[in-house]
């Protein structure tokens, strides 16, 4: 497990920006990590919402 993950609900549904600032990267590159497949997200309407688990998940194997 990550030890400097931050503490986030595995349940939680987070913006690309939220995503972001925890990763520390721009919006953009979250952007290219979900349209490349290493980051899980789900479609809401227009936007995207990254799983908490799928964020942890992400941040285990970077």
């Amino acid at each position: 497990m990550c030890t400097e993950c931050p503490t986030i609900s595995l349940n939680a549904r987070l913006k690309v920006k939220d995503v972001a600032e925890q990763l520390q990267v721009s919006r953009r590159m979250v952007q290219k990590y979900i349209t490349s497949g290493e980051l899980k997200a789900h479609v809401v309407g227009n936007s995207y919402r990254v799983f908490g688990r799928d964020l942890i998940k992400f941040w285990n194997t970077h």
